[in-house]
């Protein structure tokens, strides 16, 4: 068969490359998807290594929707005209409904891990207008720029 000229060391670090993204490994492999696929349901130490390699990058990518949340900017690498980086990054702002829906699908995403129930009593004294509190809440742009240099 096809799969057996690879070794499980070289499906690991491929699994890992491809952030456990089965297809992504296939193709990188040069194998079939479900060949592969396959395999790494029969073995115990793949499908580890594939579930460790989806976590982090779960992991990576709930960090970077939170920092965009908390600071309401997004940074990105700087990429010349052929598509690779400079080493320069790039500031953007977010509008508030973006990080309100970002903020909401992160809560979303941690509902069952943390806990979170869909019904919540609230005791609010007073009550305070969405632009304020994340006026009061979000970092100034040019201190993010020093913050990130």
């Amino acid at each position: 068969m096809v799969y057996n000229r690879v070794t499980d060391e070289e499906v690991k670090a491929a699994l890992i490359a491809s952030n456990g993204r089965i297809s992504e490994a296939a193709k990188a492999l040069s194998l079939n998807r479900s060949h592969l696929h396959t395999r790494i349901k029969k073995s115990v130490e793949l499908s580890e290594i594939r579930a460790n390699a989806r976590a982090m990058l779960f992991s990576d990518m709930s960090d970077l929707v939170e920092n965009a949340v908390k600071t309401g900017y997004m940074t990105r690498a700087e990429l010349d005209e052929e598509g690779k980086p400079t080493g320069g990054k790039i500031i953007t702002a977010l509008p508030e409904t973006v990080r309100l829906d970002a903020a909401f699908k992160l809560m979303q995403m941690f509902k069952g891990d943390d806990g979170i129930v869909d019904k919540v009593e609230v005791d609010v004294k007073g009550t305070v207008p969405i632009d304020s509190w994340l006026k009061r809440n979000t970092i100034d742009i040019e201190e993010a720029k020093m913050d990130n240099e």
